[in-house]
């Protein structure tokens, strides 16, 4: 009988560390468990980021079209009509105003829907990948948002972090009051 020499090889090891083979294949189970929860854990957090991402855009564009309609724009246009006011140098209070009003709504229109994340990672370039980059995106939306609310006068409680917060303080008083929760902003 003739042995190679990788065969004594894999003797002389399996004789030197004979748990090796046994400490290999839970290393291999180990990485596919942990490749499965990971992914498992990043879906997971992407989907909690995405409903707080698109909550906060809800909260952004209801109290803009609000702000909008007690200015006496129309809303639904305003958006529409953003690049025309990028161009013109208002400098009045109100033009300001309206220009920042426009400037939020397009950006909100314009923020990335599962759609195109889904069609910007099936594309081989990565040419708009630049363009989404989500939290750039909403860091801009919060800065103009807070322009807003300087340009209205208004202080900064008015920023979801603080309604929801505030909330959160009245909900946990009233649950130990053994009262209902009243949501009201």
């Amino acid at each position: 009988m003739s042995t190679s020499a990788a065969g004594t090889d894999d003797f002389l090891d399996s004789a030197l560390d004979p748990y090796q083979h046994c400490a290999d294949a839970g290393r291999r189970d180990g990485e596919a468990a942990g490749l499965a929860r990971g992914f498992t854990e990043g879906r997971n957090l992407g989907m909690k980021k995405s409903w707080e991402f698109r909550f906060e855009l809800g909260y952004y564009a209801g109290f803009v079209e609000f702000v909008a309609t007690e200015q006496g724009m129309d809303a639904k246009k305003a958006g529409c009509k953003f690049e025309e006011h990028v161009t013109s140098s208002g400098s009045t209070k109100e033009e300001r105003l309206e220009r920042n009003i426009n400037g939020i709504l397009h950006a909100i229109e314009e923020f990335p829907t599962s759609d195109d994340l889904q069609r910007a990672s099936n594309d081989e370039e990565d040419d708009d990948s630049h363009q989404l980059d989500l939290p750039i995106q909403i860091q801009r939306i919060r800065a103009k948002f807070k322009l807003l609310l300087i340009q209205l006068g208004l202080p900064p409680t008015f920023s979801l972090a603080n309604i929801l917060n505030k909330q959160e303080n009245k909900n946990s008083e009233t649950s130990e009051a053994g009262e209902h929760a009243n949501f009201d902003f």
